[in-house]
This record gives structure tokens, sequence and C-alpha cells, in this order.
């Protein structure tokens, strides 16, 4: 049980000297101007999906209640799927991690005029208003014990921001301390020459 205890603690501390390994990399690419996209067509719908599997092992352990509600046959998109990737994944990862026990955190796709808007929504801790501009800047993290206590680099949400807007998006935060925080972004849709309109209440709902 000792080895296990160790050896635990060793992953742990293993998983985020690689991320921020991974991190510093990005930052270095991005500040050379050298990170690239390598467009293809995507379905936003698979590519979450896959970042849920990705990290519904954190998800499972702390007996979060994970909600889907994804538009049916939403618009494809033009994107770098690694990349692309790296935003839910952080998102989400992101959400577990300032989630108590027992929460729920919602996933949300929808069409929005020329845009797809993903919404990553928790019941956790929250973010102050005046925090809200600054927390994607580069190396910032909110000042609280519970960021002290989980840990970070502060350059997942500038990474997050630079990949988004790379796409031709832009990325929002509400949030109010004691009830959870919602980071929402857009990505533009391929063009067809007839405009798909949502419906709000056509979507495909499903539950963790």
């Amino acid at each position: 049980e000792q080895q296990k205890k160790f050896l635990n603690i060793v992953d742990q501390s293993s998983n985020h000297l690689n991320r921020l390994i991974g991190d510093l990399l990005d930052l270095s690419k991005i500040e050379s101007g050298l990170i690239t996209l390598k467009p293809e067509q995507l379905d936003l719908a698979d590519v979450i999906r896959k970042s849920v599997e990705t990290n519904i092992n954190q998800i499972k352990s702390k007996n979060i209640k994970l909600r889907l509600e994804i538009d049916k046959e939403l618009p494809k998109i033009n994107g770098d799927h690694s990349r692309l990737m790296q935003v839910y994944n952080n998102l989400i990862a992101n959400a577990v991690k300032f989630t108590d026990l027992g929460g729920q955190i919602t996933i949300t796709v929808k069409e929005k005029g020329d845009f797809i808007c993903s919404s990553i929504s928790d019941n956790g801790i929250g973010i102050p208003k005046e925090e809200h501009k600054k927390i994607f800047d580069k190396f910032y993290q909110v000042d609280s014990t519970h960021t002290r206590i989980v840990g970070g680099t502060g350059l997942g949400l500038f990474i997050v921001r630079t990949i988004v807007e790379l796409h031709g998006g832009n990325i929002w935060l509400d949030s109010t301390p004691g009830t959870g925080s919602t980071f929402s972004f857009l990505l533009p849709k391929i063009k067809k020459g007839t405009r798909i309109h949502a419906n709000e209440n056509n979507a495909n709902i499903s539950e963790y």
C-alpha cells in the first residue's frame, strides 16, 4: 500500500511536469510566431466526445455529473483537430479541478449564426468579476487558496485563447464566486449556400 501511495505521487508529479513542459513549448512557439494550424473539416461533436473520454477518469474520481447538450447535425468547421482537443481538454480539466466532489459540469454546443458556440460550465468555486479580463493573460492565476492547492502553470488559458483566435474565434468567461464558471468560445462554421438555423430545442442530450 505504501508503494502504491508513492507511485501515485510520482505519476501525478510526472504528469504535472509533462503539462508544464508542453505549455512552455507552446508558449515559445506562440511568442516566436511558429505555432501553426493543420486545418481539416471537423465535426465538433466528435472532438468533444474524444475530449470527454480523455478526462473521464478524473471526472469519475470526483463523482462529478457530466451533462452534454449538443445540437443535432452541427455544421462542420475548418479546424486543427489536435489543437481543438487541447482547448477542450484544458477547459474540461479546469472545470474538474475547480469543482467539488459530487458537483456538475455541463458542456453545451449550439449553432449561433455563422459560428458554433461551445460552453463548459461548472458549479465550482467561481471567479471574481475583477479577475475576468486577466484570466486569459500569460502566467496569470487567480489568487485563491484553492488555486494554490491544485497548482498550475498559468499558461493554459492563454494558450486556449491563442488557439481559438487562430481559428478566427473568440473566448470569454461568465462567473460568480460561489456559483461556478462558464467558459464560452465561438468557432466559425463552414459556410454553405443555404444557412441552417439551429433550433434551441433540437439538442442531443446525454449524461455521464
